[in-house]
C-alpha cells in the first residue's frame, strides 16, 4: 500500500501532531480574545464556545495520540483518528455556518489560526490513517 516504513510514518505523524497542537493553542488564544469582546451577540458567543470545546477535546486527543503513536497502540490511534474526524467535521460545520451568516461578528470567529487549525486537523487525519493502515498491514504480515 505505502512504500514508507512504519517508523517514517510514525515520525511524520508525531511532527504533524506537534504542529496541530501548536496551532490548536494559537486558535484557542484567538478564540478567547474574541470571546472577551463584550459586543458579541448570543449566537457568535455560542459558536466560539463550541470551537473552544473542540479545541480542548482535540488537545487531549492529540496528547493521547502522541503517546499511542510512540507505543504503537493501534486501539488508541483509532480513537485518535475518530477524534480528528469529529474535530474536523465540527470546525468545518462552524466555518460553513459562519459563512452562511456572513455577519461582522462571525468574522471574529473565523481567524487565520482557525483556518490553519482546521486544515491541519484534516491533514493530520490523512497521515494518521495512512499510518494506521500500514500498522494493520504489518500486523497481518506478522500473524502469517
Amino acid at each position: 500500500m505505502c512504500f514508507l516504513s512504519v517508523n517514517i510514518l510514525r515520525y511524520q505523524t508525531l511532527i504533524l501532531a506537534a504542529v496541530l497542537l501548536a496551532l490548536n493553542i494559537m486558535d484557542t488564544i484567538g478564540a478567547i480574545e474574541s470571546l472577551s469582546d463584550g459586543n458579541l451577540e448570543k449566537n457568535p458567543k455560542f459558536m466560539i464556545c463550541v470551537s473552544l470545546s473542540l479545541n480542548i477535546f482535540v488537545g487531549l486527543a492529540i496528547v493521547a495520540g502522541i503517546i499511542a503513536t510512540i507505543q504503537r497502540n493501534r486501539l488508541v490511534i483509532m480513537v485518535y483518528m475518530i477524534a480528528l474526524i469529529i474535530f474536523g467535521a465540527g470546525k468545518t460545520f462552524i466555518f460553513c455556518m459562519a459563512e452562511i451568516c456572513a455577519d461582522k461578528q462571525y468574522e471574529l470567529l473565523i481567524t487565520d489560526w482557525y483556518r490553519f487549525n482546521a486544515t491541519m486537523g484534516w491533514i493530520c487525519f490523512i497521515f494518521l490513517a495512512i499510518l494506521f493502515a500500514r500498522m494493520n498491514e504489518e500486523a497481518r504480515r506478522t500473524l502469517n
